[in-house]
């Protein structure tokens, strides 16, 4: 597979934010749109995935990018953590990486002076579509929240393609019309909408892979989107991690459906660590994870990415 990273610019506010699984599903329906043959690429997306995305992060203009804070204990994290430092250490929830040398967790280069997504409360109420008003006794306030971005931001989504199946140039239909038409939730009245700035081949893998070999310091995998752990990867790593629980729907036609929402689905969140003793610095998987089936009615051929792209990092344990 084939690395590319996208780079885009968000142009109005998102109610759904970009997680890896949700933008596989929302390109799922672009390339199916667009009538790339949609169910010959999912028939064997469990064994032999044709692309994966990551979440997407944001870039600066010095070629670095604003990563998660790892999802591990505090003491991994800082080992000189004390009491007196311990609440400054709390407010660190960025850092910055380039490639250019080992992806270190014990000693990230933190980043705090920015924050480029900026959340807010929307508050909507329920209203009874027969007589436009909120009726009589059906008063009922809720709050969703809603992601704006600073005019300056750019952010970067990594996606790995198998290119004797989909082109690069697919790449870029898919997403500039997922762009157009918007993304996630509240997309028909104009939310989640973004311009795609470009597309390349993308070298931090194999910079990072690059700066391991040359430390001979490899054990750990940064995850770069929420993941389903195969039983290999249970077996194989220690996965320090947040749980997240996806409750899906479809989109499109599916949408209108008896039964638009999919089954329920616990993932490992974006910035999980699997880590291991013994690993070859020669050598590292590009992504991690599993396919998930069997969770819509509507349309038993829906797949989740359970995949994660990874970054190779080392974690030292004392």
């Amino acid at each position: 597979m084939k690395l590319y990273e996208i780079v885009i610019k968000p142009k109005s506010a998102f109610y759904t934010s970009l997680q890896g699984d949700t933008i596989f599903g929302n390109l799922c329906w672009q390339i199916e749109n667009a009538g790339f043959n949609l169910p010959d690429l999912l028939s064997d997306y469990a064994e032999k995935p044709f692309m994966i995305v990551s979440s997407a992060f944001y870039k600066n203009d010095k070629g670095g990018y604003l990563f998660n804070r790892p999802l591990l204990p505090s003491h991994f994290l800082f080992p000189d953590q004390t009491a007196a430092n311990r609440k400054e250490n709390d407010d660190k929830k960025n850092f910055i990486y380039d490639g250019s040398n080992t992806l270190k967790l014990n000693g990230l280069n933190w980043y705090n002076d920015f924050t480029p997504v900026k959340r807010t409360n929307a508050q909507h109420n329920t209203i009874n579509r027969q007589t436009g008003t909120t009726g009589e006794g059906e008063f009922a306030p809720f709050s969703q929240e809603v992601y704006f971005f600073d005019e300056s931001v750019n952010l970067v989504i990594f996606a790995a393609i198998d290119e004797s199946r989909f082109s690069k140039e697919k790449l870029e239909i898919i997403f500039e019309n997922l762009g157009k038409t918007g993304y996630g939730k509240k997309a028909s009245i104009g939310y989640g909408q973004f311009e795609v700035l470009e597309v390349k081949e993308s070298v931090i893998l194999r910079e990072a892979a690059e700066a391991i070999k040359n430390s001979g310091k490899y054990n750990s995998l940064y995850a770069l989107s929420p993941f389903v752990p195969s039983e290999d990867n249970k077996r194989d790593y220690k996965i320090y991690f947040d749980p997240i629980t996806k409750y899906g729907k479809h989109g499109a036609g599916l949408a209108k459906s008896s039964n638009p929402f999919k089954k329920p689905v616990i993932m490992a969140n974006t910035a999980s660590v699997l880590s291991f003793q013994n690993a070859s610095a020669e050598k590292f998987p590009l992504y991690v994870g599993a396919a998930v089936k069997n969770v819509s009615d509507a349309n038993p051929e829906t797949v989740v990415q359970g995949y994660s792209l990874v970054l190779p990092c080392y974690l030292e344990v004392k």
